[in-house]
């Protein structure tokens, strides 16, 4: 494989990546909103009832225990908490990402430093509390600030390059 093809899956992955980022970002923004909207009774209720099935066929289900302890035992501050992260998260990383797919080469750095800080916050929760999905994300996330280091370097040579030829 030629260098430029390589180059175009990867920056095809880039893309693609970022666009999977978008539509977690707009996810975290309605789950913002409607964590926000919603009384903590009423995500009780939710979870029992998304979890009553598979308690009654597998009473030690780890997740579906996990789910209902977790809405059972939110406080105030732990939802106001919740709705911030995912509103400031979900709105900063969409932003970022709409900049990067326009091409504004300031919006590459600032996307990477703050993905790091999460990836950072994700680490630490792993810590105190394992979850395969959260890992997932993490590395997940791992593979677009690389991806996103990548292509602000491509993007970088490419306007090297065009000043250097007088463009």
């Amino acid at each position: 494989m030629d260098g430029r093809r390589l180059e175009a899956i990867i920056s095809r992955v880039f893309r693609y990546s970022l666009i999977l980022k978008a539509v977690h970002s707009a996810v975290e923004l309605i789950a913002g909103v409607m964590l926000h909207v919603t009384s903590s009774d009423s995500i009780v209720r939710v979870a029992r009832a998304l979890t009553r099935h598979e308690l009654l066929e597998h009473p030690n289900d780890l997740v579906a225990k996990a789910v209902l302890r977790a809405a059972e035992s939110l406080s105030i501050d732990q939802k106001a908490a919740a709705t911030i992260y995912l509103l400031s998260h979900g709105v900063v990383e969409f932003f970022l990402v709409v900049m990067i797919l326009r091409n504004r080469i300031w919006a590459y750095p600032v996307y990477m430093v703050a993905l790091g800080l999460l990836i950072l916050y994700q680490c630490y929760q792993l810590t105190l509390d394992f979850w395969p999905l959260l890992a997932l994300l993490t590395l997940w996330d791992v593979v677009v600030v690389g991806l996103t280091w990548h292509e602000l370097r491509v993007r970088r040579s490419i306007a090297g390059a065009g000043q250097n030829r007088g463009i």
